[in-house]
């Protein structure tokens, strides 16, 4: 029986809970072939006070996702993109 644990901040949606169980259980089912009725998936709502990102909460930071693009504090932002806009 498959079990997948994830850990995601608060502040999705049910639909959006119910979308990550259904994709993630499609996943375990082709990826092992295990029957679906035999897969549990559960969601594990972070508060973002206890989530730290580069040592800083993720409630202080004011989300709840960093995209892969994007720096994770306002001073590392500004130092980066100085280094990107100098020659």
């Amino acid at each position: 029986m498959p079990f997948a644990q994830i850990y995601m901040l608060e502040g999705r949606t049910e639909d959006q809970k119910r979308a990550v169980i259904e994709k993630v259980t499609q996943a375990l089912q082709e990826a092992v072939g295990a029957p679906k009725e035999s897969i549990r998936v559960w969601i594990h709502d972070m508060p973002k006070e206890n989530w730290g990102i580069a040592g800083v909460s993720a409630k202080d930071l004011g989300r709840y996702r960093r995209p892969r693009d994007r720096p994770i504090t306002r001073t590392d932002d500004t130092q980066r993109d100085e280094r990107r806009q100098t020659p």
